[in-house]
């Protein structure tokens, strides 16, 4: 398991504010949609350092950041192709740097998935295809 480092010190921050957020009472699934959105930003800020840096474990730590937040949203939810999205992008950058063939396996298996979330005719955000020729 990857550690989240000093982004350890904003999950904590994020989690008080949910349990201590007095101003309206916060559902588990109102709590776990604004912890999937906070974890996905950090996850967005510690990649940009990655490109900045290329540090290794910075691009570890937002991939496991945006692999949290993809789990602790509902499968359903309108930001799951734009998380499976930025997810893949951060293991491809893995897999550029690495080469290891586990990496590009598992980009092409998220984008599938992304592919099938997309054209879900359940899902919110779902693929219009009808104008392709």
């Amino acid at each position: 398991m990857t550690t989240i480092g000093d982004g350890k010190k904003c999950v904590t921050i994020i989690k008080l504010y949910c349990r201590s957020n007095t101003q309206k009472k916060l559902d588990l699934a109102d709590r776990r949609l604004l912890m999937s959105q906070a974890l996905f930003n950090l996850a967005l800020k510690i990649k940009e350092r990655f490109s900045q840096s290329n540090d290794d474990r910075d691009l570890e730590i937002a991939i496991a950041l945006h692999g949290r937040a993809l789990a602790l949203t509902p499968l359903a939810h309108a930001n799951v192709p734009l998380f499976l999205g930025k997810l893949a992008e951060a293991i491809e950058a893995r897999y550029d740097a690495s080469g290891r063939a586990a990496d590009l396996t598992l980009v092409i298996k998220l984008y599938r998935t992304l592919v099938d979330v997309s054209t879900d005719s359940d899902h919110p955000d779902k693929a219009d295809h009808t104008s392709i020729n």
